[in-house]
């Protein structure tokens, strides 16, 4: 008689222990995926020259440094906008430091020649998107031991986020 109230008790557990867990694989195929805006800045030629556009996409993993950087070098989101960054540059590394990101790219960066105006956006297209990480405050930029990109603005000190050169769509 114990054989079979402990075979019963057995069954019983195993049936509700099978119920629990498509109880909650269903609700885990029921909850929706996370969405994480990710801004990126754009080139848009304006009316009063050539500034800076967030344009906002989306993804189901928080952005990082290297995530942001393959935004940049994608669909500009838009046909008046454009990035700068050559083609063939690549983000080597990226190191975070109580709210400095070094940036580390390859050479092809520093290969265009797009005069002090496109050496500036190139540098705040690449440092507004990175401060857009929280915690990211400053970006330092590397290219294999360059103090400048076009020989116009250092790198020898990290920049910040430059609003001025931001503009918003109902501007």
């Amino acid at each position: 008689m114990k054989k079979v109230v402990l075979f019963f008790l057995t069954a019983v557990l195993c049936v509700l222990m099978i119920a629990g867990s498509l109880l909650l694989f269903d609700r885990a195929e029921e909850q929706e995926p996370e969405d994480y805006p990710v801004t990126v800045y754009y080139v848009r030629q304006t009316d009063q020259g050539e500034r800076l556009f967030p344009a906002t996409h989306r993804a189901d993993v928080p952005p990082g440094p290297e995530e942001l950087f393959v935004r940049l070098g994608q669909d500009p989101a838009g046909e008046e906008n454009l990035t700068l960054i050559p083609e063939g540059t690549r983000l080597l590394s990226s190191v975070w430091r109580e709210g400095l990101l070094e940036l580390s790219f390859s050479p092809e960066l520093a290969s265009g020649n797009l005069g002090s105006t496109g050496e500036e956006l190139l540098i705040w297209q690449l440092v507004n998107t990175m401060c857009t990480l929280d915690d990211v405050e400053e970006v330092r930029i590397v290219v294999e031991g360059r103090t400048d990109l076009y020989g116009h603005i250092s790198l020898e000190e990290p920049f910040s986020f430059r609003e001025d050169l931001v503009i918003r769509e109902d501007q």
